[in-house]
C-alpha cells in the first residue's frame, strides 16, 4: 500500500479525478439495470423497457446482455399468452426452462379441451336430433292412434243407437194395370 492509500484526503482527491470516470463506468449500468428492474416489477409493461445497452466488456457488460435475453424471453412468452388468450392455441411457445414448459403445458391442455367440448357438441348435436325424430314419431303414431279411436267412437255410437224407423210409406198398390 502506497502513502496515497492511508492518507483519506489523498484517496478524496485521486477519488476524484479517476473516481468519477471509474464510478459511472462501473456503477452507471448497475444503476441503469436497477432502475429497469424496478420499472418493470412496478409497472409490469414489458413494452414500455428498452433494452439496455451493453457498454462494458466485463462482468457488468455480461450481466446487461443476460438481463436484455431475460427480456427478450419475457416478451416473447407474453406475446404467446397474449395470442392464447385471444382464442390462438396454435401459437408456438419457444424456448426452456420451467416456464416455457408450463406456457406450452397450458395451450396442450386449453387444445384439449376445446378437442373435448367440440366432441361432446357434436354428440348433444347427435343425440337433440334423434330425440327430435323420435317424438315426431311418437306425434304421428299418437295422431293415427287418435283417429283410430275417433273411428271406433263412432262405430261404437252407431251400434248403440236404436235403428231408426222409415218415414218412407209404402206405396200402395194400384189394382188397375198399367197400360203399356
Amino acid at each position: 500500500m502506497g502513502a496515497a492509500d492511508h492518507d483519506p484526503d489523498r484517496r478524496a482527491d485521486l477519488g476524484s479525478v479517476h473516481g468519477d470516470r471509474d464510478d459511472e463506468l462501473l456503477h452507471g449500468p448497475i444503476r441503469r439495470l436497477s432502475a429497469s428492474a424496478r420499472r418493470l416489477s412496478e409497472v409490469g409493461d414489458l413494452s414500455a423497457m428498452g433494452r439496455l445497452p451493453q457498454v462494458t466488456n466485463d462482468e457488468v457488460g455480461t450481466l446487461t446482455t443476460n438481463v436484455n435475453r431475460v427480456l427478450d424471453d419475457l416478451e416473447s412468452l407474453t406475446a404467446g399468452a397474449q395470442a392464447v388468450a385471444r382464442g390462438d392455441l396454435s401459437v408456438a411457445i419457444v424456448g426452456a426452462g420451467e416456464l416455457p414448459d408450463a406456457f406450452r403445458s397450458m395451450v396442450e391442455q386449453l387444445h384439449e379441451v376445446v378437442l373435448q367440448i367440440r366432441e361432446t357438441s357434436i354428440g348433444l348435436a347427435t343425440a337433440a336430433s334423434e330425440i327430435h325424430a323420435a317424438t315426431s314419431e311418437q306425434e304421428r303414431a299418437a295422431d293415427r292412434q287418435s283417429a283410430g279411436m275417433r273411428s271406433l267412437g263412432q262405430v261404437m255410437t252407431r251400434w248403440r243407437a236404436p235403428p231408426r224407423r222409415s218415414r218412407v210409406r209404402p206405396r200402395a198398390c194400384s189394382r188397375t194395370p198399367r197400360a203399356r
